[in-house]
């Protein structure tokens, strides 16, 4: 899982980079909270559940034209749903 300051890089980097606002980003990373990246940018805290929605969408939807920043390690893609033993697995 990223770090809130690692989620916060990848946010400021996406909306350089793309022009998309970044409360757009907040809605499509965590749908329901256009103040997600704002509210860590303030110093807020939010749930590991909604980190792990935001890390998994910068994985999922980073453009192929703009670099990863350096300073957040990229974690390796796992596919949305994993069978394990004939039970199916699905990544939120």
């Amino acid at each position: 899982m990223y770090t809130i300051d690692q989620l916060v890089v990848l946010a400021r980097a996406y909306v350089a980079a793309t022009g998309v606002a970044l409360s757009t980003v907040s809605l499509r990373a965590v749908p329901g909270n256009d103040r997600f990246f704002g509210g860590l940018i303030a110093g807020r805290d939010c749930s590991a559940r909604n980190a792990e929605r935001a890390g998994n969408w910068f994985d999922e939807n980073w453009p192929d034209t703009v670099p990863w920043p350096k300073e957040v390690p990229r974690r390796r893609l796992l596919p949305k749903e994993i069978t394990r033993h004939g039970v199916t697995y699905t990544r939120v």
